[in-house]
């Protein structure tokens, strides 16, 4: 999130590894890190479940997706019309 030129990142530190890359990659700019709990804070899981489908469905549109997300789904045409489609619904375009 972008705030007066500075970089807001909001990270649960759930993993060190990802941590530690988080901070070596917004060491170069100007940036707030922001801790935050998962199970408290209701937009970041919203936040977290639309990146994971938008990313699902990018990767159903161009490389193809893992069995492990095509097993769980049922199928990528399952996922697009029972997931996809209802959370595209109340996206924002800020046209």
């Amino acid at each position: 999130m972008f705030f007066d030129n500075k970089i807001i990142v909001y990270y649960d530190n759930g993993q060190e590894q990802v941590s530690n890359i988080l901070a070596s990659v917004f060491s170069l700019y100007n940036c707030d890190f922001r801790v935050i709990s998962p199970n408290n804070y209701k937009l970041f899981q919203m936040a977290d479940l639309v990146t994971t489908f938008e990313l699902i469905n990018y990767k159903r549109n161009t490389i193809g997706n893992s069995k492990s997300e095509i097993q769980f789904f049922g199928s990528m045409n399952a996922f697009n019309k029972n997931f996809y489609k209802k959370i595209i619904h109340k996206k924002i375009d800020n046209k």
